[in-house]
């Protein structure tokens, strides 16, 4: 037991060049990779060990060795490599986070050492580093075998109250860790979280600036007197949001026309849809035009009843009304519309109605299609242990493949597909009053030109 305060004077030195050098990385540049590369490193010559590596956990409790700094001769690089959430026991994960609990192993000795920071009961500071020994677990102990490691020390990681990964320490050898080593790595750990809040912060403020330009040049396309550039405006939004395709459908105004503009792939209908459409269209007496196509088309999926009933409940249910699905294979949408959009790939759907002062003008929409996700795992486990009882016999990286995947809405992509679809909905309906003057002023050139023309008959 060694009280935080007194550390042994000949090692200050070494310690403070240690935090210099962590500080300026972290100062020198807001890039993650290039800290977490350079604290694998700073870490693995100050302790002398075999392999550092930071281990960054995912949303689904998975995790990946982002950085690595290896004595390859020694132990084989797991840099890239996932992990089963498996790996990490729920308790022992409850201990990183609420206790910020540090743990070494010493496999020749068949023994763990603990040292918690914060009180699990009451989430107080402890004032002293404690660390106590008791016997490993037979399975950790397999586990770090079947790895080549005889020691471990594993540091927590906390970014926003939250276990964001650990930094972690093996070496080849049976190694003892000192307090000194195990106080110097979690300041060292500390800097680390620092780094993570200061990179999060940069990386949001990138996304929203490069969503600001997006808005911005679609703005531009969109607020012209003379002319609405809706077509340019529609592929940069299905570029911005990562789509394969887009439309946007502009409702009967006025005019009694309604409008589509199309951008690369689209729902595709089925003869006997057509043919319903068609019959559909004649009934309600529904004028569009469309771009690039011919005079007699099928109606658009828009004016379907399944998607406006559809859509409708969505518009009631969901987050301000838009329609974000994913996954067309796991959604409530009518088989109609699904068959529509994978006959041709489409795989997920993100649809903004287009409101302007509670009117609906219409809608955009932008689609995705399935993806392909590769993950690189630190070895497989036994296809006779499906609840994944025993520890693997071997880490040699397995390659997965999954294909047809589901490739996710995220909240950012939402947020600027709502913000893009209320500059659209204002410029539709801008340019619909532009169009309802320039046809006033016609109507009025008209009658003054009819004026003048029975005024002259009646001259005598």
């Amino acid at each position: 037991m060694m009280d935080r305060q007194t550390i042994n004077s000949s090692s200050i030195d070494s310690l403070e060049i240690l935090l210099h050098r962590m500080m300026n990385r972290i100062r020198q540049s807001l890039e993650l990779p290039t800290i977490l590369n350079g604290t694998v490193a700073e870490v693995r010559a100050f302790l002398g060990t075999d392999r550092v590596k930071v281990y960054q956990f995912h949303p689904d409790g998975n995790g990946k060795v982002v950085a690595e700094s290896v004595q390859s001769q020694r132990l084989p690089s797991l840099l890239g490599q996932n992990f089963p959430a498996e790996d990490i026991p729920p308790a022992a994960r409850e201990l990183f986070l609420r206790a910020r609990q540090r743990s070494i192993v010493n496999v020749s000795l068949q023994q763990i050492g603990v040292s918690p920071l914060d009180c699990l009961e009451t989430g107080e500071v402890l004032d002293v580093d404690d660390i106590r020994f008791r016997p490993v677990d037979p399975c950790h102990a397999e586990y770090l075998t079947a790895m080549g490691v005889q020691s471990s020390l594993v540091v927590p990681i906390l970014h926003r109250d939250q276990l964001w990964g650990l930094l972690v320490s093996h070496h080849a050898d049976p190694r003892q860790v000192t307090e000194r080593e195990l106080q110097v790595v979690q300041l060292v750990a500390d800097q680390v979280s620092i780094a993570i809040a200061q990179s999060t912060l940069l990386s949001q403020t990138r996304a929203q600036a490069q969503q600001e330009a997006t808005i911005n040049r679609v703005a531009t396309l969109l607020h012209s007197m003379t002319e609405m550039k809706l077509q340019q405006a529609l592929e940069q939004i299905v570029s911005a949001l990562k789509g394969i395709g887009g439309r946007v459908y502009i409702s009967a105004q006025d005019s009694g026309q309604a409008q589509l503009l199309t951008c690369g792939m689209q729902p595709v209908l089925s003869e006997k849809r057509k043919n319903q459409s068609s019959r559909q269209k004649r009934t309600q007496n529904s004028k569009f035009k469309t771009q690039n196509s011919s005079t007699h088309v099928a109606a658009p999926v828009e004016q379907y009843p399944s998607w406006q009933s559809c859509f409708s409940e969505e518009m009631q249910s969901g987050e301000n009304g838009v329609w974000a699905i994913a996954d067309l294979y796991q959604s409530t949408v009518p088989s109609d519309l699904v068959q529509a959009f994978l006959d041709n790939q489409i795989r997920g759907v993100l649809v903004v109605p287009l409101r302007y002062r509670q009117q609906q003008l219409g809608y955009l929409s932008v689609f995705r299609q399935a993806v392909e996700v590769e993950t690189l795992w630190a070895g497989r486990y036994d296809q006779d242990d499906p609840r994944h009882l025993r520890p693997r016999k071997s880490f040699e990286t397995w390659r997965e493949l999954k294909q047809e995947q589901a490739d996710e809405w995220s909240t950012s992509e939402i947020e600027l597909a709502q913000a893009l679809g209320s500059h659209l909905a204002m410029a539709i309906h801008q340019y619909e009053l532009y169009r309802q003057v320039r046809a006033l002023n016609a109507d009025l050139e008209k009658d003054i030109q009819e004026r003048k023309q029975a005024e002259i008959k009646f001259v005598p």
